[in-house]
C-alpha cells in the first residue's frame, strides 16, 4: 500500500522540490495537478473494476475454465480502457473546459497520465497470480521496484523537463511493473492472455492518437470529423475482431 501511494503521489511532492526556482515550481505543480484530474474517467473505470474484480476471480478460481475467463476479462478491460483513452485524447478540446484556461498549457501530460492509469489497471488485473498462488510478498517486491523506479526517474527528469518528467515517470513505472508481473506470473499461475490482440489494440490506439496530433486543419469541424472517424474506426476494428468471441460469450 505504501509503495502504491509512492507510485501515484510522489511526483506531486517532488515537483516543488526539484523544479528550479526560476521556472515557478508551484505554478508547474498547479498545472500538472489540474491536468492530472482529466484522467478522472479512467480512474473511475479502474476503481469500479477493482471493487468487483477481486471477489470475482476468487469466486471463479475453482472452475475448470477459470483461466480462460481471466483472459477474456483482461482483453475486454483493455478494450474499454482504450475507448476511454481515445475518447478523452481525441476530444480533449471538450474535456479541457473542466479546468481553467490558465492550465491548458499542461494538456500535453493527459495522454501519458491516461495510459499510465490504464497500465495500473492492467497491473491490478494481473495481480490475481500472486493472490491465488499465495505469493503476495512477490507483489510487494514488484510494487517496491516500481516505487524506486518512480523516484529515480522523477529525480532525473523533473529538473530538465518539469512536470512532463513526472508524467513519463508514472507511465514508465506502471509499464515496467506490468511487464514484470506478467513475466513472473506466468511461471506461477499461467493464464493464456490474448497478447496478440491486446498489443494490437494498444498499438492501434496510440497510432490513432498520433495521427490526430499530426494532422492539422484550419477549421475545428474538420478536426472533429477526423477524430470522430478515428474513434469510429477503432470501434469497428474491435467489433470485427471480437464479434465471434462476443457471440460465444453471450451464448454462455
Amino acid at each position: 500500500g505504501i509503495f502504491g501511494m509512492v507510485n501515484q503521489n510522489i511526483d506531486k511532492i517532488l515537483i516543488p522540490e526539484l523544479v528550479p526556482a526560476d521556472q515557478k515550481p508551484m505554478e508547474q505543480l498547479g498545472i500538472y495537478g489540474a491536468n492530472y484530474k482529466l484522467a478522472v474517467l479512467m480512474n473511475m473505470f479502474i476503481q469500479a473494476f477493482r471493487y468487483s474484480f477481486e471477489p470475482f476471480f476468487f469466486n471463479q478460481q475453482k472452475k475448470s475454465d477459470s483461466t480462460l475467463i481471466y483472459a477474456h476479462v483482461m482483453k475486454y478491460f483493455v478494450i474499454f480502457g482504450l475507448l476511454i483513452f481515445l475518447g478523452i485524447v481525441l476530444f480533449i478540446d471538450v474535456f479541457k473546459i473542466l479546468i481553467g484556461t490558465e492550465y491548458h498549457s499542461g494538456l500535453k501530460v493527459v495522454p501519458a497520465v491516461l495510459m499510465a492509469n490504464l497500465f495500473m489497471g492492467i497491473y491490478f488485473n494481473l495481480s490475481l497470480w500472486y493472490k491465488l498462488s499465495d505469493k503476495t510478498w512477490m507483489g510487494a517486491w514488484i510494487a517496491g521496484i516500481g516505487a524506486v523506479l518512480t523516484i529515480v526517474v522523477n529525480v532525473m527528469f523533473i529538473p530538465s523537463m518539469g512536470y512532463m518528467g513526472s508524467a513519463y515517470a508514472v507511465l514508465l513505472c506502471f509499464v515496467i511493473m506490468t511487464v514484470i508481473s506478467y513475466v513472473v506470473g506466468q511461471k506461477y499461475y499461467r493464464v493464456e492472455y490474448d497478447l496478440k490482440r491486446i498489443l494490437m489494440y494498444l498499438g492501434l490506439s496510440i497510432v490513432f492518437y498520433y495521427v490526430s496530433e499530426g494532422i492539422h486543419f484550419s477549421g475545428e469541424m474538420l478536426k472533429y470529423a477526423l477524430n470522430i472517424g478515428l474513434f469510429s474506426a477503432f470501434v469497428v476494428v474491435v467489433f470485427l475482431m471480437e464479434k465471434n468471441d462476443l457471440r460465444t460469450l453471450f451464448k454462455r
